[in-house]
């Protein structure tokens, strides 16, 4: 499950946006679920399928 956080922090990083990065990074840490998580992850990350 953190892992899937860490990969999102890192996207946001890559793409300039420090300041979420380090937000999410933080929220998650209390996160109890995988489905807490992926709802956390969709506030700021927006998946596209190709």
């Amino acid at each position: 499950m953190y892992e899937f956080h860490l990969a999102a922090v890192a996207t946001l990083r890559k793409a300039g946006l420090h300041d979420e990065a380090r937000e999410l990074h933080q929220r998650g840490l209390d996160v109890p679920s995988f489905y807490h998580m992926r709802e956390l992850v969709l506030e700021y990350v927006s998946l596209r399928t190709a």
